[in-house]
């Protein structure tokens, strides 16, 4: 049963952050392993249960490491380093497929839907960013922003 899987501690994320919040479900137990601010709280757990009839369930605060670890698999392969997760997020942003927003309206219209747009929805950057330039900025933002989140969690 993964109950008696060794628990090491690998990464955790601060309590409002999306690694530290989710389920790990495993079917063939019936066992449900729940991680989010509230989970520790014995009256939430209760609460999940009653809607989770004939099921184990269980809190865990030990985030997503520990949800890869339930799931029998090793976590370190899903750890990726910041610049590098910087780096693939920059190259996804700065990819040179883009978003036509006038063909985007027309498709959430499209069924007479009422789409309200945000001032500048339709106008391009003036003057544009190169790749590069754009690129740059990112990783200062991003850079700056995992600088903040660690000061965060030392705190």
């Amino acid at each position: 049963m993964l109950r008696t899987q060794p628990s090491i501690t690998l990464i955790q994320g601060s309590a409002d952050s999306w690694e530290s919040q989710g389920a790990y479900i495993d079917e063939a137990a019936k066992t449900l392993w729940i991680n989010n601010g509230y989970s520790g709280h014995p009256r939430y757990v209760e609460a999940v249960a009653r809607r989770w009839p004939d099921w184990q369930t269980h809190s865990q605060v030990e985030g997503l490491a520990r949800q890869i670890e339930l799931s029998g698999r090793e976590a370190p392969p899903f750890m990726t380093p910041d610049d590098q997760a910087i780096e693939e997020l920059i190259n996804e942003l700065v990819s040179e497929r883009s978003v036509d927003p006038m063909s985007l309206y027309r498709a959430l219209t499209r069924d007479g839907e009422q789409v309200t747009v945000g001032e500048g929805f339709f106008k391009s950057d003036s003057p544009p960013l190169s790749p590069d330039d754009c690129r740059e900025l990112l990783r200062k933002i991003f850079r700056e922003s995992s600088v903040d989140d660690s000061t965060n969690r030392q705190s």
